[in-house]
Formats: structure tokens, sequence, C-alpha cells
């Protein structure tokens, strides 16, 4: 889901989640920063939220 919206918004997001560094996603951001994604899961049902760092 998370690779899937940020493709939407024009990013190329590249799964790291094999190589342990604590975060799943990493890509370089529209102004060129560096962004990282952490992936939670939930057992439960209801809304998924997306936050900021």
């Amino acid at each position: 889901m998370a690779i899937r919206y940020e493709q939407e918004q024009g990013q190329e997001p590249k799964d790291v989640s094999g190589e342990n560094l604590g975060f799943y996603l990493r890509f370089t951001g529209l102004e060129g920063e560096w962004r990282y994604i952490e992936v939670k899961a939930r057992a439960g049902t209801g809304a998924v939220a997306l936050t900021q760092k």
C-alpha cells in the first residue's frame, strides 16, 4: 500500500526491507531530499494513517 501510494505521487520508492536498516522504503523526494518510510502492520480493522516524522 505504501509503495503504491508513493508511486501515485510520482515517487520511485525502493524496498530495502531485507537490508535490516530500521525502515522499509527509501527514495529521493521530489525536491532531492532522502525520504525513509517505516511500515507498521495492524491486527485489527480500521483506517490506515500516514504520519510525518
